[in-house]
């Protein structure tokens, strides 16, 4: 966290300015051409030209303001080419494996009718799990009738767990939460995104994630379901938490609108193509596991190659050399090529240096952000009781809808 300072009096330019963006040349003040000796000969020459943003008008100049006219001017969607990009990528980080989870009754389903045959010699006849499992049958003496309707090829034969009882494979659900709770409390994996930045915990969160459908891919028995399941479940906060901030951070204020309503259609349209894939392309699992796999190794590569730290982050953290550099590779991304990481200074920076200036640092005291809280992100204790809230409820709602993984 950056070291506590006092706010600068009510005359500097720092201040919040109101967030007009419909009318981004008015809401933008010009740096004083007042400068001192020692401002002038630093290696950046502010001139009269320089002016003061917001973070979200910083990020909003990445797209080019919307002002293009013309037939050289770029379609919406490729101004916001980089916003469109990593809001894919975080929404199918968290969505990706709904597959897996909101389809798990698909993963563990029994099939209904089977075929046996005495010590794996003679001719297959009709039998049923109850004769299989009082016998002690191996799998070379009983297959599942694949013309059944209701035939999934999946972890009842990846596994051999037809005959384990039903709290073993309902643990399977449990072992997911188990995950979810202890990235969420024992490794909190939204405050070391705090202290770490967004886009390396995402990272990690997603080659956890990678290992996990990998296991689950090559799993033979139950207890490395449990292992792998575990594991899918603490990449959860940080695919939630984690990577639908990430993303977030990076998007206009008009299009922070859109994040949360396409996360959850996503959702729903996830589970939807799951049983479509089971009714008319494949019976068998394996297939699903292998695509998904080979998608989170897209989402690392992408990330990695083309994902900067979050400038919301580095903005915060104070360091706004980085949080400038970040913006002008998302500004290039979105073919805004006038962009000039040189030529503005964010309110908060401004602000810092009038501060320094003045000889008002205090450590006692935390400047109040523009863009809403102190360093920690928190200044109204409404906060807390909204969040406590949103927890109990999210808690009550959840429970019936997550009561398929137990089935």
């Amino acid at each position: 966290m950056a070291n506590n300072r006092m706010s600068a009096d009510s005359s500097s330019l720092g201040r919040e300015l109101p967030d007009q963006e419909e009318h981004p040349e008015q809401s933008e003040p010009l740096l004083p051409n007042n400068t001192s000796h020692s401002q002038q000969s630093s290696r950046i020459d502010y001139s009269q030209q320089d002016l003061i943003l917001s973070y979200s008008k910083a990020i909003k100049r990445t797209t080019g303001n919307g002002q293009e006219t013309g037939p050289e001017a770029r379609s919406p969607f490729r101004r916001h080419l980089f916003q469109i990009s990593s809001l894919f990528i975080s929404i199918m980080a968290l969505n990706s494996c709904n597959f897996l989870i909101l389809g798990l009754p698909f993963m563990k389903s029994e099939p209904h009718h089977f075929k046996c045959r005495e010590h794996g010699r003679g001719e297959w006849h009709s039998c049923t799990k109850h004769e299989i499992c009082s016998q002690g049958l191996s799998k070379s003496e009983y297959i599942p009738d694949e013309s059944d309707s209701q035939y999934i090829d999946n972890w009842q034969e990846q596994t051999n767990m037809l005959c384990e009882s039903k709290q073993r494979i309902g643990f399977l659900g449990a072992s997911f939460f188990i995950g979810v709770l202890v990235a969420s409390t024992v490794v909190p994996v939204g405050y070391l995104s705090d202290v770490f930045g967004r886009k390396w915990i995402f990272v990690i969160t997603l080659l956890l994630l990678a290992v996990a459908c990998l296991g689950l891919l090559m799993a033979q028995s139950v207890d490395e379901l449990y292992v792998y399941m575990f594991l899918l479940g603490v990449t959860f906060p940080g695919r939630i938490i984690v990577g639908m901030n990430y993303a977030y951070e990076f998007q206009t204020s008009r299009w922070k609108e859109y994040v949360q309503p396409l996360n959850q259609l996503t959702q729903g349209v996830t589970l939807i193509l799951t049983a479509f894939y089971f009714q008319f392309i494949s019976k068998k699992v394996f297939y699903l596991e292998l695509v998904h796999f080979l998608f989170v190794v897209f989402i690392i590569a992408q990330t990695l190659a083309m994902f900067p730290e979050s400038p919301r982050y580095n903005y915060s953290k104070d360091e706004f050399h980085k949080a400038k550099e970040s913006l002008e590779l998302v500004a290039r991304i979105n073919g805004t090529d006038k962009f000039n990481k040189h030529n503005f200074k964010f309110d908060t920076e401004k602000e810092l240096e009038d501060i320094q200036n003045q000889g008002e640092v205090a450590e006692d005291q935390k400047i109040q952000r523009k863009d809403g809280g102190n360093e920690f992100g928190i200044s109204d204790s409404d906060f807390y009781k909204n969040l406590a809230l949103m927890c109990l409820l999210f808690t009550c709602f959840s429970f019936s809808f997550w009561l398929a993984d137990f089935q």
